[in-house]
């Protein structure tokens, strides 16, 4: 069962706007279980999008979705366009001019606003509650749904017509257990994190050739996607058209994945799944950030119930704010100018215990070039900084209470402890932002990992390699 999508608009190929319409079109329809084969964009013209159609319909998918170009300008030319390649006729519809006469609120419409009114032979016209422009659907070798391009119209149109008539067509056209369709879709996402992209594909490849999931698979497509900058993590996608064997495949595969496998579910991110970690321990969080400027803060501030565990953070950028604002000594802070597994263990230490949280996560290194010129010593900084990019120390202080729980748990080499940090050396010519990134996502997942008291925590960061205090 394939779906194309064609937009339209020179707007979108010249990049002035972002083509959300697509974007949205294939999540709501992936949503229905419903594969979306090819998305194009055609320009606003006659010969483009009628060229786009017809090539389109060679390719015999079941339903096209086109959008835009329905609207009262010169460059609305999509009605034309879809009647020339079926070579039907354009006529005046009676019902479509009383309509427009009530929205525009006028006895008499100008030829912009009249040119609305033409309907292509045979279509079913679609009623748009948010505007001027009718969508409509005709039927040929293909299902063929022309829709208005702003979105809040498109949207809601799809909701209130296309879906229903959608459900409909599938059902009418096809036995109900052959397609994936709103009732009978089977789907899973998971967030994955932990793992790069190539890591987990060579997970994905070992687990599809072990022969006890080799029938798991039959019916099941998997595909994944990153999602660092929204979620933290890669998005892990399972489609199958039938049932048999599906949750235990799914079992299997969260068995294989072990911790790695955060959330699932769409919408979840890394940071909320350490928030709601932390709410059904009743447990607080703290955070103090040098060489992240702000951005571990930030992106757990994207999490609706943060205040519930969130008791604060400080940016401690400068030396200066590590000794005012933590208590952090001088003299230990020029030895390594703040860089160090130490001042890690320190800054998370002293946050905690200032702000009174159960967890702290603190976060310095080197994440570029730029120094600022007002800093004392700066000629020794800026050597220091310059050799050392991408260093990186991420500390975890706990309180000990927790500290005690972790004795009976598999994490029984870090109970005599307070504080772990975990160092990290990212590539040099890595962007200030990209390293800020990962040291985020790195700092959040040994967090998340603590927290479960996860044996992959020693897997993942072994105990030599830890600095504790």
């Amino acid at each position: 069962m394939h779906h194309e999508i064609i937009t339209t608009g020179r707007e979108l190929l010249e990049g002035h706007t972002i083509n959300t319409n697509m974007a949205w079109l294939c999540r709501e329809l992936s949503a229905m279980g419903m594969m979306v084969s090819r998305s194009t964009t055609a320009d606003d013209t006659l010969s483009d999008i009628s060229a786009v159609l017809q090539e389109s319909l060679k390719r015999h998918p079941h339903v096209i979705i086109i959008t835009g170009g329905l609207g009262p300008t010169a460059d609305d030319i999509t009605v034309e366009a879809v009647a020339k390649v079926l070579r039907r006729k354009m006529e005046l519809s009676s019902e479509r001019l009383k309509e427009l006469k009530e929205y525009y609120g006028c006895a008499h419409l100008d030829s912009a606003q009249r040119s609305q009114a033409y309907v292509i032979e045979g279509a079913k016209l679609l009623f748009n509650s948010c505007g001027s422009a009718s969508g409509f659907v005709v039927s040929d070798s293909s299902m063929i749904i022309v829709l208005p391009g702003p979105p809040k119209e498109l949207h809601t149109m799809f909701q209130n017509s296309v879906k229903p008539l959608l459900c409909e067509y599938h059902k009418k056209h096809h036995h109900p257990s052959s397609y994936p369709s709103s009732y009978n879709r089977h789907s899973q996402e998971y967030l994955v994190c932990g793992l790069s992209e190539s890591e987990l594909a060579s997970q994905l490849e070992s687990f599809k050739h072990t022969d006890a999931h080799k029938n798991h698979l039959a019916h099941t497509h998997i595909g994944s996607y990153a999602s660092l900058s929204t979620s933290g993590g890669i998005r892990l996608k399972l489609y199958s058209n039938t049932l048999t064997n599906f949750h235990p495949m799914l079992a299997a595969l969260r068995c294989h994945l072990g911790d790695h496998i955060v959330a699932s579910g769409s919408g979840n991110s890394l940071a909320t799944a350490v928030v709601k970690a932390l709410k059904e321990s009743f447990q607080t969080l703290a955070v103090a950030e040098s060489c992240s400027s702000g951005s571990l803060s930030a992106f757990l501030g994207e999490v609706a119930s943060l205040s519930e565990v969130f008791m604060g953070g400080v940016v401690v950028y400068s030396l200066a704010a590590k000794e005012k604002l933590l208590g952090l000594d001088t003299n230990m802070l020029s030895q390594d100018q703040g860089v160090s597994s130490r001042t890690a263990a320190l800054m998370a230490t002293e946050v905690r215990k200032r702000l009174c949280s159960d967890w702290s996560l603190a976060i310095t290194g080197w994440a570029g070039r730029k120094t600022d010129d007002n800093r004392d010593d700066n000629r020794k900084k800026t050597a220091l900084c310059k050799e050392n990019i991408g260093e990186v120390y991420i500390g975890i202080s706990y309180s000990d209470h927790i500290r005690a729980n972790m004795a009976s748990k598999h994490i029984t080499t870090l109970h005599d402890h307070n504080v772990c940090v975990i160092s990290k050396h990212y590539p040099s010519h890595l962007q200030r932002k990209v390293i800020q990134r990962k040291a985020v996502l790195e700092g959040l997942f040994a967090l998340f990992l603590l927290q479960k008291h996860s044996p992959l925590f020693l897997q993942s960061y072994p105990i030599e390699d830890l600095y504790l205090q």
